[in-house]
């Protein structure tokens, strides 16, 4: 009897550690990638995860793709064609245009003003791509870590990894010179027409408020 009652025993033990691997097994089976900004390239199989690429007018050009940045398009003309992991490449304005255009760049940078950019900073992030405002705050002095720290706390959200970079920039900076410091960084990274649509906006905007301030007092 007592050999019987063991071996039932035994018998039981076996069934629980089978249940057990199971369960792992489960466990350990891979989630179906999806892919949201992007679109599928190749689908998941039982060997392979699925497969993205950027959608049409759209790009990539990080080695791990987690989201892709709109194509610009080009004001004088296309050198080469966008394509999914390029930016379009644009012909620029002739010599002749830029002897003319060159003295004004100059004055308006001397000209700046100290604005405060918590009001613009949503605008901002809106004309800026992921990949241009973190090599921005990288080269006015963000460090890795903080950048990082960001982008894990908001992963599927690139707006709002913008918006939160550019803020722990102008936190770290302070008020003084930080509006000549983002129109002057803009354009040391070659992004001009960037650098004349942010300052256009706040440009407005403060001719606005000054007309008003002015209407007021009438």
């Amino acid at each position: 009897m007592k050999k019987k009652k063991k071996k039932k025993k035994k018998k039981k033990k076996k069934k629980k550690k089978k249940k057990k691997k199971k369960k792992k097994k489960k466990k350990k089976k891979k989630k179906k990638h999806q892919c949201t900004s992007l679109e599928v390239e190749t689908n998941c199989t039982r060997t392979r995860n699925t497969k993205c690429k950027c959608k049409s007018n759209f790009y990539c050009n990080a080695s791990v793709c987690e989201h892709c940045d709109p194509c610009i398009s080009c004001e004088h003309g296309i050198l080469e064609r966008c394509t999914s992991t390029s930016n379009t490449k644009c012909k620029q304005e002739s010599n002749h245009l830029l002897i003319f255009f060159n003295i004004p760049i100059i004055m308006s940078e001397q000209k700046l003003i100290d604005v405060d950019l918590r009001k613009y900073i949503l605008h901002i992030a809106e004309e800026m791509s992921l990949d241009q405002v973190k090599t921005f705050v990288r080269k006015n002095g963000m460090s890795e870590v903080m950048i990082d720290e960001i982008k894990n706390d908001n992963l599927q959200h690139t707006a709002e990894q913008k918006i939160q970079l550019l803020q722990g920039w102008y936190q770290a900076h302070g008020r003084k010179d930080a509006y000549c410091t983002l129109i002057k960084g803009l354009r040391r990274m070659k992004c001009y027409a960037l650098a004349d649509r942010i300052q256009a906006i706040i440009q407005a905007d403060i001719e606005n408020a000054t007309a008003d301030t002015r209407n007021e007092n009438e």
